[in-house]
């Protein structure tokens, strides 16, 4: 018998309820070992360089008072 087979009829003297946490269990472990392929990166949404050519002189804002520093903000 193999190790599916032996996993497969284990699987079917379980309730449903328990059968749901067996699968919640094997999404857990095929989760936990997940490593992402180099070979394929996610293209990114946005891209900074192309982000800060859209900065123009016409939809910058002035500087915003704030008040004096409470913290750690200046040097």
């Amino acid at each position: 018998m193999s190790l599916e087979q032996a996993v497969l009829e284990k699987l079917r003297d379980l309730s449903p309820q328990q059968q749901k946490e067996v699968l919640d269990f094997a999404e857990f472990l095929q989760q936990k070992n997940f490593k992402p392929s180099l070979d394929s990166p996610k293209k990114l949404k946005y891209n900074l360089s192309d982000l800060l050519a859209q900065v123009t002189p016409d939809n910058l804002h002035s500087e915003i008072e704030t008040g004096l520093a409470v913290g750690h903000e200046i040097g």
